[in-house]
């Protein structure tokens, strides 16, 4: 199966829609576009949320994207403004021509807000390293290197009147962290600290810079982020440095149905966005089960949950939990089978091999190697024999956890995806081949001052190329931006999409042609879920977990909707106690998870492009989420999630809205539940009000 390779040779400049080809920036929006770039996650999401609500049309270029800036100011002139977030090299994200090129944008017209954060301004022990670059230049703060960062609490305040503080509250939020950095001369404070500016503003050139010394959300910023003048700052920012006057707009879509899996789908303008069953809202609430405790379908039913995410690739296992689920009218969601052999990481390990237990789901298959079909083929037919007389109770197939295919779950800038096998070096070679016909061509456009390849043959070309892309990246910690960019492409447009596609076709052929395919994407979104070849799959999946009384159940599902254009499900989401990594209070216990955990299933069953949430595990693994105590009883919250299930879903067809609700560091309200954090005895009620 061949796919035509999308990216020109010629081409060196990113085509952002093209990494969000089923999702809200494949819609030709109208508005002043702005181009936010920054780490991904909930930050970017929420501030394109604010943004997008009243009428800009957002680029988002996320880590990955950054190598692929323009080098030339003219390419910047599409956007009224550039916001420029956390990156985590900071200014060894950007060439200097990139850098170069942004300033000249902003001295002849252009706008650009900058963010504040660990890896902003000279940064956490001067990290981010932008003092003597040209973006220090445009800056409305005399920057100076070192550590400017702090972190400390304190409420800021307004010393001007200004534009971009028009509509806003006089009272400020609490902000826990910021960069120390004091104004240039013809710059003007508009918010401040006792001894730091917070915001400030200046004209340089014809454009317009603005710094806001504080990031844009983080666990320290939950009091800033939540705050009732968050979105409408950030609309007042933007259209100020891009002197630009949006309109708001609400997004509006032709709903048709088709039917699968006994079910039906809902959809805006093709993408699919809700499931419902027998013509009715149908929204999947339940957990996750292992092989040793799919019993817990049944108990799990009778509170009402209807959806249970099988964590096994055991066929013994998945028709068991198939069984169990037509006995009780509910659906589970399984894994396509696993077998090798497995694509390889450089070192030769595979995605698996990193997990410190057993887990069917992360690895991804060598799937263009013939052995890998044959075998492929041979667990689809025992698979579908076992699980087809009760497949109207399978809703989801989850081809793998994706992008969770690079080593170390780190993030998608390296070349060391799991990749390095013959048949997959052989598969970029024809693409490589097919695109630049001649060694030479390639070799001219993988060139770049330093970063130079030079392949003396198309055969040398397909054995070294994933250790040449792998030596490069290590020797500086970045790539040269063609081959980068080409490589993400192919991964994207040729590799992920061929594995979908070769999946779906032999799942029809062997008479699976019922359940929902998707992928599952873990933690932060935009990098890795804009890279996801969505258009190829019915669904998308995202795990979640969050910090105490959150916007992150809307923010980062959003996030992943935008990205895929599809109806999302929340695949994987909990909430902690006061273990870290996750922990969400250091001060907490199990009454404060149940509140926690009834507003997350509450406030992601408001969300429209949300279809269900599945909740981590019956049993603790290796952090204390489970269902379950150690003696097997329920903890607290288990019954208030049930009562939550029982809710019904906020019923709306704007994409940019959520249903109505109140959202506080400390409390939660919506017309059908009301929270607040509580504290005291262990055994006090929590504080949740089902109205």
């Amino acid at each position: 199966m061949l796919l035509v390779f999308a990216t020109a040779a010629s081409s060196h400049e990113p085509n952002f829609a093209s990494f969000y080809p089923s999702g809200l920036d494949a819609v030709n929006l109208p508005g002043p576009r702005v181009l936010l770039i920054g780490v991904g996650g909930g930050e970017l999401a929420r501030v394109t949320i604010a943004l997008e609500r009243v009428g800009f049309r957002v680029d988002i270029c996320s880590t990955v994207l950054v190598p692929s800036l323009p080098e030339e100011a003219n390419s910047y002139r599409k956007w009224c403004a550039i916001v420029l977030g956390p990156l985590p090299k900071g200014a060894r994200s950007f060439t200097q021509k990139q850098m170069q090129a942004i300033a000249e944008y902003v001295r002849t017209g252009g706008g650009i807000v900058f963010v504040g954060g660990m890896d902003s301004f000279s940064g956490e022990n001067g990290r981010a390293g932008y003092f003597g670059t040209p973006l220090a230049e445009i800056m409305p703060v005399d920057l100076k290197p070192g550590d400017d960062f702090l972190f400390r609490d304190e409420v800021p305040f307004p010393v001007a009147d200004h534009p971009v503080l028009e509509g806003l509250p006089r009272t400020w939020a609490i902000v826990g962290e910021r960069n120390r950095q004091q104004p240039r001369k013809v710059a003007t404070v508009l918010v401040r600290f006792a001894e730091d500016p917070m915001l400030v503003v200046a004209e340089i050139g014809k454009g317009r810079s603005a710094a806001l010394l504080t990031t844009w959300g983080w666990w320290s910023q939950r009091h800033f982020v939540l705050w009732e003048g968050f979105p409408k700052l950030w609309a007042n920012l933007v259209s100020w440095v891009g002197r630009a006057e949006p309109t708001p707009r609400k997004l509006e879509f032709e709903v048709t149905t088709t039917d699968k899996t006994g079910c039906k789908i809902v959809k805006f303008n093709g993408r699919p966005m809700m499931v419902t069953s027998k013509g009715e809202p149908f929204y999947a609430f339940g957990t996750s089960v292992e092989g040793s405790t799919l019993d817990f379908i049944a108990r799990g039913a009778k509170w009402g949950f209807n959806l249970f995410h099988v964590w096994s690739n055991e066929i013994v296992d998945c028709a068991r939990a198939c069984a169990i689920a037509e006995m009780f009218g509910v659906k589970v969601a399984l894994f396509v089978p696993q077998v090798p052999p497995f694509a390889k990481f450089h070192d030769s390990s595979t995605s698996g091999d990193n997990i410190p237990y057993p887990v069917p789901w992360h690895r991804v298959p060598d799937f263009y190697n013939p052995e890998w079909e044959k075998a492929f083929r041979q667990a689809v037919r025992k698979f579908n024999e076992a699980v087809k007389p009760h497949l109207d109770s399978v809703l989801i197939l989850w081809v793998t956890n994706e992008p969770e295919i690079y080593k170390g779950w780190g993030d998608w800038l390296g070349p060391d995806f799991c990749i390095d096998t013959q048949s997959t070096r052989k598969r970029m070679r024809q693409v490589a081949q097919g695109q630049f016909v001649d060694i030479v061509k390639l070799n001219e456009f993988w060139s770049e001052g330093e970063h130079s390849y030079k392949f003396g043959s198309w055969d040398e070309f397909e054995r070294r190329v994933v250790d040449e892309l792998f030596s490069d990246y290590n020797a500086d910690n970045r790539l040269n931006r063609n081959a980068h960019f080409w490589l993400i492409n192919f991964v994207r447009n040729v590799w992920l999409k061929e594995w979908h596609l070769t999946v779906k076709k032999i799942l029809e052929e062997e008479g699976l042609r019922a359940p929902l395919l998707s992928a599952r994407h873990n933690y932060n979104s935009t990098p890795d879920l804009s890279l996801i070849p969505w258009e190829t799959l019915d669904i998308c999946g995202k795990n979640l977990y969050t910090h105490e009384f959150s916007d992150a159940y809307v923010v980062e599902t959003w996030d992943a909707f935008r990205a895929s254009g599809l109806a999302v499900l929340m695949s994987e989401w909990g909430v902690q106690p006061h273990k870290p990594p996750l922990g969400y209070l250091h001060d907490s216990d199990e009454i404060n998870r149940a509140e926690q955990v009834v507003l997350g299933r509450v406030l992601a069953s408001r969300c429209p492009w949300v279809v269900g949430d599945v909740w981590s595990n019956v049993r603790d693994i290796d952090f204390p989420w489970g269902f379950l105590d150690e003696f097997g009883k329920p903890k607290p919250f288990v019954e208030l999630l049930g009562h939550a299930s029982r809710i019904k879903p906020f019923d709306v067809w704007n994409p940019l809205e959520p249903g109505p609700f109140t959202l506080t560091p400390e409390s939660f309200e919506t017309p059908d539940v009301k929270i607040h954090r509580t504290k005291g005895n262990p055994t006090r009620k929590p504080g949740v009000v089902f109205k």
